[in-house]
C-alpha cells in the first residue's frame, strides 16, 4: 500500500565559500551526518523546483526553488546503503539501491505539501539495483540488478506508475549504467569495457546495433548528444577520461577525442550528462565540471567548482552525481563527504582557433604541422592528414601562434585575438627548407706558429660552425664561430692538435668533417729566450711569374743551419682555391732549391700557395691566366 509521510527536516546551511571555480558560483550547501550518493531533479508544473537525493540512509526531497535557502521536505528511510541512484518520469521519481529495497516509487505531484510512495518489487521480487534510468514511453529500466543477468530490467510504468511490471529485458551482459532515447538502449557494460547500442522497440527481443571498447575499459556511464550523433562516455578509474564517439552510424564507432578535468592529476571522472552544447560531470575529486563541446573532436573544459578541495587526485571522494536541467539554470550537486551543493553556472564557449596548413609552394595539404598557442602549453595539436587543425584556449584574449614541421621553416603570429564563443581562422602555408648543407671537405691551416694558429674551411652555407680541437692527451675545446675560419691562440709549442668542425645547417641537420691535424713548431731547442717562433729574416722562397700560366716556378732558399738546428728536412706543398679547396698537394725535400710545378689542369682564377715546414707556414697569392 502506498504510504504518506509527514514533512520534516533536517540542514544545516553552508555560506562560506574557499573552493577553486570558474564561471560557477556558489549559492548554498546542505550538509548531511551520513555520505550522499547520487541525486536527481523535477520540476513542478508550476516552476517550483525540487532535489531528490539518495544518501546512506535514505531519500531526501529538497525544495530550491529558492536555491540561497534550500529546504528539506521529505525523508524516506530505506535501508542503509551508500549507493543510491535516482531518475524521474513525468511527475514520479525512481530510487534503487543495492540495499534491498527493491524500486522506490514517488508521486511527487503533491508537492510541497505532500508526497505518496510505494517500494515495489516489479511484481517479479526485484531487490538490489545499481542504477535506474527512465524512457519517455512509460517505462523504467533498471540496471544492475538481481534479474536480467545484471542487464537492463525493464518495467512498464504505465499502468501503475507506483508499481511497475515487467516489460522484457536486455540480459547479453551486466549492465552498470545506461541512457534510453527512443528505442535505442545506450549501455555501459563496465565489466567488458565497453558501451553496447539496442534496439529495444521490441522489449522481449532487443537487437545489439554495435558495441565498442572504451579507452580505459572501465565504461560507466553514457550520455547521448541531443541530435544522437555522438555518444560521451566515462570510465570510473584513475586518469580516465570523458571520451567522445561518433555513434551516427552503429556499426562503424569512432572515437573524436578523450577530455580529463585537470591532465596528470589521475582524478577519476564519475559521470556525465549533456546540456546542449555542454557535458556538465560529476568528476569526484575535482568536483563539478562543464566542458565545451560545440566542436565535439576537441572538448575543452570552460567551468568547474571544487566540492571537495580537501581531496585531490585519483580517489572516490568528492562530486559523486550532478543535475543540470532545472529551467533556473542551477546545477545541484550531491558531494559524498560534504552534502548537497547549489551552484549557479554561467555556461561560457570556448575561444577556437582553426585552419589550414598547405605547402608555399606545391599546395599540398601538410600532415602532422605542429600547430602551438605559446602562451597554452596544453593547447597545442597538429594538423591531420587533410592538413586542418583546431585548437581552443578558455580565455579571450590575443595570442601568439606557433606553426613547425621537420623539413619546413617555422612560422610564428602574435597578435592574434581568440574571442570567447567564436572561432577564428588562420589558413598557413609554409616555406620549405632550401639552404641545405653538408660537412665541410676542405681544411687547411695558415700561420702557424708556436702558440697559434689559423684554421680553415670551405663555407658550406650553414648558419654557424662549432670548430672543435684538442692537443693529443688533452681535453677538447668547443668554439662556435659564424665565418669559416677561426685563429687559435694558447696553443702549446711542439705539440700535434687535431680539429673538426661541426656545420649548423638553415634545415636543422648538423653535419660533422673528418678529423684534421696540425703540428706546432718548436721554438729554439736548447737555449734561453721567450718562446718566440725560429722566423726568417727574408721570405723563404719566391714564386714566379705572378700571374703564371701553365708553370709556376718556386725558388726556396736552402739554409744548411736551420737543418742543423734540428728542422725537418721535408716541405708540405700546397695551392688552395679560393673556396678552401686543396688543388694540388706535394711533399719535397726542403734541400731542392727550385722547383717547377705543372698547374695547366688550374682554371684561371685566384690561388694561394701554402708552403709548410718546421719553420712555419708561409703563404702567398697568385693568379693563373
Amino acid at each position: 500500500m502506498p504510504l504518506r509521510l509527514p514533512v520534516f527536516l533536517i540542514f544545516s546551511l553552508i555560506v562560506f565559500n574557499t573552493h577553486a571555480q570558474l564561471n560557477i558560483s556558489f549559492l548554498s550547501q546542505l550538509n548531511y551526518p551520513e555520505s550522499m550518493s547520487n541525486l536527481w531533479g523535477w520540476t513542478s508544473p508550476g516552476g517550483e523546483e525540487y532535489v531528490i537525493l539518495g544518501t546512506y540512509y535514505g531519500t531526501r526531497i529538497i525544495d530550491v526553488s529558492n536555491p540561497g535557502t534550500p529546504e528539506e521536505l521529505f525523508f524516506i528511510d530505506g535501508t542503509n546503503s551508500s549507493w543510491r541512484e535516482v531518475k524521474t518520469q513525468g511527475d514520479f521519481a525512481y530510487v534503487v539501491t543495492e540495499g534491498g529495497d527493491g524500486l522506490l516509487c514517488i508521486d511527487l505531484s503533491e508537492l510541497p505539501d505532500d508526497i505518496t510512495y510505494n517500494f515495489s518489487d516489479g511484481g517479479i521480487g526485484l531487490s538490489s539495483a545499481h542504477t535506474v534510468n527512465c524512457d519517455e514511453f512509460g517505462y523504467i529500466h533498471v540496471f544492475g540488478s538481481d534479474f536480467a543477468g545484471g542487464g537492463d530490467l525493464i518495467l512498464n510504468a504505465n499502468t501503475d506508475p507506483l508499481d511497475p511490471v515487467y516489460a522484457g529485458e536486455v540480459d547479453e551482459w551486466y549492465i552498470h549504467d545506461g541512457f534510453v532515447r527512443g528505442d535505442t538502449l545506450w549501455a555501459a557494460n563496465i565489466y567488458e569495457g565497453q558501451f553496447s547500442i539496442w534496439d529495444i522497440s521490441d522489449k522481449t527481443t532487443p537487437v545489439l546495433l554495435g558495441t565498442q571498447s572504451t579507452p580505459k575499459n572501465f565504461t560507466h556511464n553514457t550520455a547521448l548528444s541531443d541530435d544522437g550523433n555522438y555518444l560521451f562516455t566515462t570510465d570510473e578509474t584513475s586518469n580516465a577520461s570523458v571520451a567522445c564517439y561518433d555513434v551516427s552510424d552503429p556499426a562503424d564507432i569512432n572515437l573524436l577525442d578523450e577530455f580529463r578535468s585537470i591532465p596528470g592529476s589521475n582524478s577519476i571522472p564519475h559521470n556525465t550528462y549533456v546540456r546542449g552544447d555542454f557535458l556538465v560531470t560529476a568528476w569526484y575529486r575535482d568536483g563539478v565540471v562543464i566542458t565545451d563541446k560545440l566542436h565535439p573532436e576537441l572538448m575543452i573544459k570552460t567551468g568547474y567548482y571544487d566540492t571537495s578541495p580537501v581531496f585531490g587526485g585519483s580517489g572516490f571522494n568528492g562530486a559523486w552525481g550532478v543535475y543540470p536541467y532545472f529551467p533556473s539554470g542551477i546545477i545541484a550537486v550531491s558531494d559524498i563527504e560534504n552534502g548537497l551543493y547549489l551552484l549557479q553556472p554561467t555556461y561560457v564557449h570556448a575561444c577556437y582557433l582553426e585552419g589550414n596548413v598547405t605547402d608555399e609552394i606545391t599546395g599540398a595539404d601538410l600532415f602532422g604541422v605542429n600547430v602551438s598557442i605559446v602562451e597554452e602549453t596544453l593547447a597545442a595539436t597538429t594538423t591531420d592528414i587533410s592538413g586542418n587543425y583546431i585548437t581552443a584556449v578558455q580565455n579571450a584574449g590575443t595570442y601568439t601562434i606557433s606553426f613547425s614541421k621537420t623539413g619546413y621553416l617555422t612560422e610564428t603570429f602574435s597578435g592574434v585575438n581568440l574571442t570567447t564563443g567564436g572561432t577564428t581562422v588562420l589558413n598557413v602555408t609554409l616555406e620549405t627548407v632550401t639552404a641545405t648543407c653538408v660537412a665541410p671537405v676542405t681544411l687547411y691551416e695558415t700561420s702557424i706558429t708556436a702558440s697559434s694558429a689559423i684554421l680553415h674551411w670551405n663555407n658550406v652555407g650553414a648558419t654557424s660552425y662549432t670548430v672543435t680541437y684538442k692537443k693529443n692527451g688533452g681535453a677538447a675545446i668547443n668554439v662556435n664561430v659564424t665565418a669559416n675560419q677561426i685563429a687559435l691562440t694558447g696553443l702549446e709549442s711542439c705539440s700535434n692538435y687535431k680539429w673538426r668542425v661541426k656545420a649548423k645547417c638553415p634545415d636543422g641537420s648538423k653535419p660533422v668533417s673528418a678529423l684534421k691535424s696540425f703540428n706546432t713548431p718548436a721554438v729554439e731547442c736548447g737555449r734561453e729566450g721567450d718562446n718566440e717562433i725560429v722566423g726568417f729574416d727574408d721570405p723563404s722562397f719566391e714564386l714566379y711569374p705572378n700571374p703564371a700560366g701553365d708553370h709556376l716556378f718556386i725558388e726556396y732558399a736552402n739554409n744548411n743551419n736551420r737543418r742543423n738546428e734540428g728542422f725537418l728536412s721535408s716541405i708540405q706543398l700546397k695551392i688552395i682555391d679560393m673556396s678552401g679547396r686543396i688543388v694540388l698537394e706535394k711533399e719535397i725535400n726542403e734541400n731542392i732549391e727550385f722547383i717547377e710545378l705543372d698547374i695547366s689542369h688550374l682554371v684561371k682564377a685566384m690561388y694561394i700557395l701554402s708552403i709548410q715546414s718546421a719553420n712555419g707556414v708561409e703563404i702567398e697569392k697568385f693568379i693563373k691566366e
